[in-house]
């Protein structure tokens, strides 16, 4: 399995991939900030409630307000931004891992961005899910949905602080 991810760790930290995954994210990134703009802070705060109160007061101001449509809108992006996003910390992960010399029983770690991206699509789900019908708007299903986005939100800041740290902290041969 070593050789594998070893693998792996040298393909994915090319720098041609790298790069290609830090424009697609940022492109992608901007365009769901562009269109989720006047969301405003509710946009974030319906992915992290776990109260199904909040969830359905969130929707149910956007469609007064006709911003709804925004929201699906940005699903456009937000199944494929994932993916992207996967690739790019996955990457960043893999060139602080060859920066820094870290043996290959961690490269497990270059796949935790891969676990961020499919726990973003399950979430994306829910809330597809949810919106088709308001009355599915439950306590658990909403509880499970907010599990998903903070585990998603963990792994994913995680990841990129420590491929940040790894890349661009000075390492001993630095100094």
């Amino acid at each position: 399995m070593a050789s594998n991810t070893s693998s792996y760790r040298i393909k994915i930290s090319k720098y041609k991939i790298f790069l290609t995954a830090l424009i697609l994210y940022i492109v992608s990134q901007i365009s769901i900030m562009i269109i989720t703009k006047d969301l405003r802070q509710d946009f974030l705060m319906l992915q992290l409630t776990s109260s199904s109160d909040v969830f359905l007061k969130i929707v149910t101001s956007w469609k007064d307000a006709g911003f709804l449509n925004a929201y699906y809108n940005h699903f456009y992006f937000d199944f494929v931004h994932p993916v992207i996003y996967s690739i790019f910390l996955s990457s960043l992960l893999a060139r602080g891992f060859i920066k820094r010399n870290i043996t290959d029983r961690l490269d497990f770690v270059l796949f935790l961005p891969y676990l961020a991206g499919m726990l973003d699509l399950v979430e994306n789900s829910i809330h597809l899910y949810l919106l088709a019908d308001l009355t599915r708007i439950t306590p658990s299903i909403v509880l499970a949905g907010s599990v998903f986005t903070w585990t998603k939100w963990v792994l994913a800041l995680s990841t990129l602080a420590a491929g940040v740290f790894m890349l661009f902290s000075p390492s001993k041969k630095d100094t």
